[in-house]
């Protein structure tokens, strides 16, 4: 699986399911939020978020989640961790295992695939990929700013960022481009282009990406922007969710062939509506 051909590569990137992410020790764990440049939403302790499949091959489209800073509402885990976990297993030994279940007939679904928490300090909810199937990844429709081991990930092709006293470098570890590797100085007075268009920096001849699939610029930091910065690519720039990712209203993130939309509630919003 791809899953495991990027743990092979990048360890240090990974997880392989643990004791760690077991409901019993969730609330021991404490949350690492990735630097971004998304928005902060402000919470209380009544906040509310909603998952709602917007396409997959075998769930129901539309179907909402309501989550709490508790868990998820009626789950069948029973456990007010604050965490809600997704994977195509129900149960094990007589064990509730997921709350959300994906379905088994999907290509690159794992047991216990991601995980939904609520930091209670931050009154934030995060989403992050527990290191079975392909991934959990999340889609770049805002600037990201980019650290070292994140993998990013468009059409056929997986990237490896590094950055290394201000400067970066790109691997590409699948993908039509495999192998390679780019580096950047921080300086670069334009931005990195990334598509199939003559005028890219990287110019990559792969179908299924855009003519200007995202651009990268050094700002305080190097920044990356999905399309051309303006416009969006046709199917997405994605970010594989392997630390705790802040979740914004409206973020997007696909976890085996399932899209998900999170809708971040206010205040005082009832969990029956």
């Amino acid at each position: 699986k791809m899953q495991e051909c990027l743990h092979k590569l990048f360890p240090c990137c990974f997880r392989i399911n643990t004791e760690e992410n077991s409901p019993q020790s969730c609330e021991k764990v404490s949350p690492k939020g990735i630097i971004t440049m998304f928005e902060k939403e402000e919470f209380k302790e009544t906040a509310l978020l909603k998952l709602q499949i917007i396409d997959s091959e075998e769930l129901e489209i539309g179907k909402e989640f309501k989550i709490s800073q508790e868990g998820l509402v009626s789950s069948l885990r029973k456990h007010k961790d604050g965490c809600v976990y997704a994977g195509s297993k129900l149960s094990e030994e007589g064990k509730v295992l997921n709350d959300i279940v994906l379905s088994a007939k999907e290509k690159g679904v794992g047991d216990q695939h991601f995980q939904v928490k609520y930091n209670s300090d931050k009154s934030v909810f995060t989403l992050k990929d527990l290191g079975q199937g392909d991934g959990t990844f999340i889609r770049l429709d805002k600037p990201l700013l980019l650290q070292s081991n994140q993998i990013i990930s468009f059409g056929d092709t997986h990237v490896s960022i590094q950055i290394t006293n201000g400067d970066l470098r790109l691997r590409f570890i699948e993908g039509p481009m495999k192998d390679q590797v780019y580096e950047f100085h921080k300086d670069e007075e334009k931005p990195i282009k990334v598509g199939r268009m003559a005028d890219c920096t990287l110019n990559i001849q792969d179908i299924s990406i855009s003519r200007y699939q995202f651009v990268v610029f050094y700002e305080k930091g190097w920044v990356l922007k999905d399309g051309d910065g303006k416009k969006l690519s046709t199917n997405g720039t994605w970010l594989l969710a392997e630390n705790d990712f802040e979740i914004f209203d409206g973020l997007a993130f696909k976890a085996a062939q399932t899209l998900f939309k999170a809708k971040l509630s206010n205040p005082g919003v009832s969990l029956t509506c």
